[in-house]
């Protein structure tokens, strides 16, 4: 016996194409829509453009679904997971409220995504290229864009993540904007994250900053490529981190470590500190970098528990007004030194402080 047809408002409606018409069903069962070639090549979300029509989805219809879709299958959750799928014309979801995961893995993007002001369930663009990505003031637990490839900017500022941001491996071609956002875990920005113009995180409230192996400002920053300045956070990780003209933590409180061990800072303007850590409270600070490119160091006014640096070699340090309860490395007889390490970085002069 055959199953009754359903109500018109549970069906797609009939101008929708093969893969949209799919991706309502998916929709209703919380499943995945894998419109993937299988082949490497076919599947590179760069060469979207060149997809055929049995992977395109228009952005309007997603944008139905999510804000006036269908409601689930008995005994299933609503959720939007595509995966390999061209997404057409504009998705807008400005303010939008959602009440489900969004979900697109590999997706190529015509146009830029908007989720100003938007609250949702978890965002996930892993491995997706976009032309720019407009996220303002978004409120949602976790924004995943790891692999992502975004020609121009990312626009976070003022957002609320509950737990993580993850921007591992991601490609930004432009800047991203930060500033005042609020994660409850961790903002990762690990093992290859490019930026190539700015990363900027002032003012806000992070629980974690990892950048680990980060390469930021390569292609066209002018000023200080890392700045967050006024941050607070529980730990600010940027070994082995490559920044063009500065990193700029002036203020920052961190109730834990900041590691910049072996971080590289190229094209510094002269007379300018290459690291600002002015006014820097934290309970560790490793600040072993290379010295062939990370000039000099402003610890003016900074507060730290343990100071790890290189007493010879190191970077040229402002340390006027700095206060720190212990040095690291600190080997037996290592007055001369230190004596030493003091004469050089106060270049000549007699300050009372450091001294002291």
């Amino acid at each position: 016996m055959t199953s009754p047809p359903e109500p018109d408002n549970l069906s797609p409606p009939d101008d929708w194409s093969t893969p949209e018409r799919r991706l309502w069903s998916a929709f209703r069962d919380g499943s995945i829509l894998d419109l993937r070639a299988g082949l490497p090549a076919d599947d590179n979300p760069t060469t979207g453009t060149a997809w055929g029509a049995d992977r395109q989805i228009r952005g309007w219809v997603i944008a139905v679904l999510l804000l006036d879709g269908p409601p689930a299958r008995s005994g299933k959750v609503r959720a939007l997971h595509v995966a390999g799928a061209r997404v057409t014309g504009e998705l807008n979801l400005t303010s939008a409220t959602i009440d489900c995961e969004v979900h697109f893995d590999a997706c190529s993007f015509s146009d830029v995504l908007s989720l100003r002001h938007a609250t949702t369930l978890s965002v996930y663009l892993c491995g997706s290229h976009l032309p720019e990505l407009s996220a303002e003031a978004l409120h949602c637990p976790v924004l995943d864009m790891r692999d992502v490839i975004v020609e121009g900017n990312v626009w976070i500022q003022g957002s609320n993540i509950t737990i993580d941001l993850n921007l591992d491996r991601a490609n930004v071609g432009g800047w991203i904007n930060g500033n005042l956002l609020t994660i409850g875990s961790w903002f990762n920005g690990r093992f290859g994250l490019s930026v190539g113009k700015w990363l900027s995180l002032a003012s806000a409230r992070i629980n974690g900053v990892d950048l680990r192996r980060s390469d930021i400002g390569h292609a066209g920053a002018t000023g200080p490529a890392l700045g967050a300045h006024l941050l607070a956070c529980g730990t600010f990780r940027a070994s082995d981190t490559r920044v063009a003209h500065g990193i700029i933590l002036s203020g920052a409180q961190v109730s834990g470590e900041v590691d910049l061990s072996k971080a590289v800072v190229h094209g510094s303007s002269s007379g300018e500190a290459a690291i600002r850590l002015d006014e820097v409270q934290a309970r560790r600070l490793d600040i072993d970098t290379a010295r062939s490119d990370t000039s000099s160091i402003s610890l003016q006014g900074a507060t730290i528990g343990t100071l790890v640096d290189r007493p010879q070699g190191g970077p040229l340090l402002e340390l006027d007004a700095l206060a720190y309860k212990r040095l690291a490395p600190l080997p037996p007889r290592s007055t001369s030194i230190r004596l030493t390490w003091l004469k050089e970085n106060l270049g000549g002069h007699y300050l009372p402080q450091p001294y002291e």
